[in-house]
């Protein structure tokens, strides 16, 4: 089962992201993959943008929280957050805004996914 407190976490970051994303013209494109539209288009349709997950992705993970293939949701999430160029660009860490942001993109959906769920003994599941 996968913490509350990250699932809320993740929507909290996802929504803030989604909005400065938005406001930036930060659209999506994982491996180099764009739709050529803007980040609000990619957002509302649920491809993401280059620092929010796809809200569907987000919204399976929350209805996969006690399977254990919620955590592979989450581990997909890592690998699309590494999968944006924009991570990449030094001036991105630079950003004040953008850097923690995708410093939580990352450690949350990774928490997630590395956590696993616990048993009554205190021994990971899953």
């Amino acid at each position: 089962m996968i913490s509350s407190r990250l699932l809320v976490g993740q929507a909290v970051v996802t929504g803030v992201a989604t909005v400065i994303a938005v406001r930036r013209g930060l659209p999506g494109a994982p491996f180099g993959i764009a739709t050529g539209r803007e980040a609000g288009f990619d957002a509302v349709v649920g491809y993401g943008t280059a620092v929010s997950a796809p809200w569907p992705v987000v919204a399976g993970l929350w209805a996969l929280r006690r399977h254990p293939a919620g955590r592979w949701i989450a581990a997909a999430m890592v690998v699309g957050q590494l999968s944006e160029p924009l991570l990449w660009r030094r001036e991105t860490w630079r950003d004040p805004v953008l850097a923690p942001i995708i410093v939580g993109n990352l450690l949350l959906p990774a928490s997630m996914w590395l956590g696993g769920s616990r048993n009554g003994s205190g021994t990971v599941e899953g």
